[in-house]
């Protein structure tokens, strides 16, 4: 739980919801990581967790040009 309040902080660029999702993603992967054992999973939720937020800033950029 410290190391996903510290990575949410470190994440000061975001408002206060942005810094929630942020610590909430921290809990996730942390107890991901710790119910498999493996770093793998923690990775491959963290990469589609990084494509889905691409996608949405694609998507919103694209719709307000």
């Amino acid at each position: 739980m410290i190391i996903s309040i510290l990575w949410a902080v470190l994440h000061a660029q975001y408002d206060w919801s942005g810094l929630l999702q942020v610590f909430l993603m921290g809990l996730l992967l942390g107890w991901a990581r710790w119910r498999s054992g493996s770093a793998v999973l923690t990775l491959l939720m963290h990469g589609i967790a990084n494509l889905w937020a691409m996608l949405e800033t694609v998507v919103k950029v694209q719709w307000l040009s």
